[in-house]
């Protein structure tokens, strides 16, 4: 009892000035884990704004805070609890840039639709821009939010190859990037824009046939590396609740601390090289 008091006010000391250190720290303009959390907060802004969340970056990074107190008071009567310590830190990033990729793949569906929209609206108005604000009241969320906001730049002064050039910067596509810039120089060059427009919209419709035989393909593959992923954190769970004697040296000393970090590190590092080996592109 004696001992786990004594961890406890380590903890809470360690935190404790912790604490103070990183507030010192955010109190400098030119402190280096000042630059390093507005590099990080902006991130995590830029994903929000992305998003259409409501949520504010600095609320998120506290949260993150209290999770991680929450953790290192667990930590100190369950040590397995060291390993919710990467979830803390990665969870939230890792759940905005789901949503990220979530919102980017429906944009690519719903590309081809719009360019043909756009197409159609060419063929009635000569004005690029009126053909813009046209394409808006036909195409749905997620698509039409991002034109309504190229057509407000647009509006406000913004050139209409700067609005579009904008967009592409936003969403962060490749397909979306290739398929604004065939449109700007489309524009700039002449010719039939309409034709042009249904031929890019017609390729799309080819990417995206592929990409689905490509991600059918490798569904086994990306199965067997969740399992393989998932298997060494099953393990240690059950062998802490069944043999407990077995990892008590693992959780108790300093240089079984030093190995689970160390695994835990390449753990992540596998993963990570093995999503990558799945990620076809063509």
């Amino acid at each position: 009892m004696t001992t786990q008091l004594l961890g406890m006010a380590a903890i809470v000391l360690l935190a404790a000035g912790l604490f103070f250190f990183v507030y010192g720290e955010i109190g400098l303009q030119d402190s280096r884990v000042n630059r390093l959390l507005s590099a990080y907060l902006s991130g995590l802004d830029h994903h929000l704004k992305f998003i259409r969340s409501k949520k504010s970056a600095r609320n998120v990074f506290v949260l993150q805070l209290i999770a991680s107190g929450l953790v290192g008071l667990f930590t100190v009567y369950y040590p397995l609890g060291f390993l919710l310590i990467p979830i803390v830190l990665l969870a939230p990033v890792m759940q905005l840039k789901n949503l990220r990729d979530k919102r980017v793949i429906r944009l690519e569906s719903q590309l081809d639709s719009w360019l043909l929209v756009l197409a159609n609206a060419l063929k009635a108005v000569p004005s690029i821009g009126e053909a813009l604000i046209s394409s808006r009241a036909l195409a749905h969320a997620p698509i039409s939010e991002e034109i309504d906001v190229a057509i407000k730049e647009n509006q406000l002064g913004a050139p209409l190859d700067e609005a579009l050039k904008n967009m592409a910067n936003r969403i962060e596509s490749r397909v979306v990037a290739a398929a604004l810039t065939t449109l700007s120089i489309a524009r700039k060059t002449g010719g039939d824009l309409p034709a042009t427009l249904e031929a890019s919209a017609a390729a799309l419709r080819e990417m995206a046939r592929l990409e689905g035989v490509i991600r059918t393909k490798t569904a086994d593959g990306r199965n067997q590396a969740f399992v393989l992923g998932s298997l060494p954190a099953v393990l240690i769970v059950a062998l802490y609740f069944a043999y407990p004697v077995l990892l008590e040296k693992l959780f108790n000393t300093s240089m079984g601390h030093v190995l689970l970090g160390v695994a835990i590190a390449l753990w992540i590092g596998a993963v990570v090289v093995a999503m990558n080996i799945l990620k076809v592109d063509i």
